[in-house]
């Protein structure tokens, strides 16, 4: 038997359940059963069978897992709650992490006194987006070096991106076929359960697009290089 409690935030709770009993029906040819249960408002599993240990190592894999003690240094996955004042409040579960205003400078605008707000618009910092942060005293965090190079490799594609969440992969690709958005798609990504980056082709009118689909699917937001190395320069274009 084992038991994870997966860093998967169940905020739709039938959507999460239909998108994570799609992925285990992917695994069809292991031995396993499970049990899904929510914790505090977070997906866990308890799975039983002889291959139980071998799932639970490739579900962790995939969306992280929700350590039971914290220490600093560590990288946690957790989701971006609204911004404040303060910075980038980011849910990981058991505490939410901040990202201060002046870390978010340093890490992403070479110190440029840029707004919070105006941050998480560039970058698509939005309510329910996965992403990973490096703890540091509490309450504080920063963008993990995962994130970071996430960031990047985004930015060189020079493709913008829309960023969906709260929606199952196969609303996405429903809603982009219903809207005959599908010329414009170079690919669609998995950021977790009900997150996704719609990668787009080059010149296509991408906030006309992000707009339409979120007249259908609600939370969609646009992540443009061209509007970040516009405001920012071409700091994510150095190799490191």
């Amino acid at each position: 038997m084992a038991e994870v409690d997966l860093a998967v935030k169940a905020y739709k709770k039938e959507d999460a359940f239909q998108a994570l009993l799609g992925k285990l029906a992917e695994l069809k040819d292991l031995d396993f059963a499970f049990d899904i249960r929510v914790k505090k408002g977070w997906i866990s599993l308890r799975l039983d069978g002889r291959d139980s240990r071998i799932v639970a190592s490739y579900l962790t894999d995939l969306y992280g897992s929700r350590p039971k003690s914290h220490q600093k240094g560590d990288v946690v996955r957790g989701y971006v709650l609204p911004f404040s004042e303060e910075g980038l409040p980011v849910d990981v579960g058991s505490f939410s992490v901040v990202v201060s205003p002046e870390v978010l400078r340093a890490q992403l605008c070479d110190g440029k006194a840029l707004p919070v707000e105006e941050i998480s618009e560039l970058f698509a910092f939005k309510e329910h987006v996965p992403i990973r942060v490096q703890l540091l005293d509490p309450p504080f965090g920063r963008l993990s070096f995962s994130e970071l190079r996430r960031i990047r490799e985004w930015v060189r594609t020079y493709l913008d991106r829309v960023i969906v969440v709260g929606n199952t992969f196969s609303s996405v690709k429903r809603a982009l076929r219903k809207l005959a958005l599908m010329k414009y798609v170079v690919d669609i990504e998995k950021l977790g359960l009900l997150e996704h980056s719609i990668v787009l082709r080059i010149d296509t009118p991408s906030e006309e697009v992000t707009q339409k689909l979120r007249g259908r699917l609600g939370n969609c937001y646009l992540f443009s290089p061209q509007k970040i190395i516009a405001r920012l320069g071409k700091r994510f274009l150095s190799p490191w």
